[in-house]
């Protein structure tokens, strides 16, 4: 489903047709702001979910701002999370944490590798 949101997403933003480029850009904006914000709140700890759970915030958050646009602009949502999935699909949002290595295995791997 996220795949062909994405896909959706990425034929929607290079057809004019779907809708003006300037409300493209407008929404492209708002979505990637959001994104960045919940990425640093989770960053910083004040989001503290797991990667399902921080997942369906961020698809929450997509159908907040769908919501908040006016009635006559139509119904957005599958352009606002295409967009949400094309920028976790180039690695600038993850929906699961980072994994943290310690010091030691990263220098235990740097020497087994030159062995």
């Amino acid at each position: 489903m996220a795949i062909d949101l994405r896909l959706d997403y990425a034929r929607f933003a290079r057809t004019a047709r779907y809708m003006q480029p300037e409300e493209a850009e407008q929404l492209q904006g708002r979505v990637k702001s959001e994104v960045q914000t919940l990425s640093a709140k989770r960053a910083a700890g004040t989001i503290d979910l797991d990667g399902p759970a921080f997942h369906a915030l961020c698809v929450d958050r997509m159908d907040a701002i769908n919501n908040s646009l006016p009635p006559d602009q139509g119904d957005r949502s599958a352009f606002l999370k295409g967009c949400m999935y094309d920028i976790a699909d180039r690695c600038l949002l993850r929906f699961e944490r980072r994994r943290r290595v310690s010091r030691e295995v990263r220098s235990g791997v740097r020497r087994d590798l030159h062995r």
